[in-house]
């Protein structure tokens, strides 16, 4: 076993991944841009895809070239395929 088998595979490959804690916070990994932003609604694009994330008095409090912080009342996340 090698090192590169060692890394997990949403590390090597160029899969989003999206975390939640709770309700009030969240991580977009690997996106590959902001689509939309409002305080109610969030939408970014990903390999394959779209994440949306709903809520009232969502924020993006970290925003790099792969990852974005969200922060506010999250009611919902939804992933749509397509281009991405």
């Amino acid at each position: 076993m090698g090192i590169a088998d060692m890394i997990p595979a949403e590390m090597k490959g160029e899969k989003s991944r999206v975390v939640i804690w709770g309700r009030q916070e969240a991580l977009v990994e690997k996106h590959r841009g902001l689509i939309s932003y409002e305080t109610e609604q969030i939408l970014f694009r990903v390999k394959g895809g779209q994440v949306y994330i709903k809520g009232t008095n969502l924020v993006i409090t970290s925003f790099g070239v792969y990852d974005a912080v969200v922060q506010g009342n999250i009611t919902q996340v939804q992933l749509t395929e397509g281009e991405g």
